[in-house]
């Protein structure tokens, strides 16, 4: 298999895992070091697949907004993110009504 191949199966799957605890204890409470721990990842490697973690969290929503994934994208745009924030409009509504 490739480096780049295993790369990307590294990246999917820190994304799933970031996707998965950002569902089950909320977007903005993930960390570094949970996603890390969680996927049996360094911390480096998990900063170093997406170039920051903050890059991560925006792939989080980027996924959520693919997925429909109403609570992330809810606890996103409540947290300001910008991704969140130019969802479609209707999506936007359904996540707000879903988390209230």
């Amino acid at each position: 298999m490739s480096d780049k191949l295993v790369s990307e199966a590294r990246k999917a799957r820190i994304l799933a895992v970031a996707v998965y605890l950002s569902q089950q204890q909320g977007y903005q409470w993930i960390t570094r070091d949970q996603v890390s721990e969680a996927c049996g990842a360094s911390a480096g490697a998990v900063t170093s697949a997406f170039g920051s973690f903050v890059e991560l969290k925006r792939e989080v929503v980027r996924e959520a907004i693919r997925t429909e994934n109403l609570p992330i994208i809810a606890q996103a745009i409540v947290d300001g993110n910008t991704d969140a924030n130019n969802a479609p409009e209707e999506l936007k509504r359904k996540a707000l009504e879903a988390f209230l």
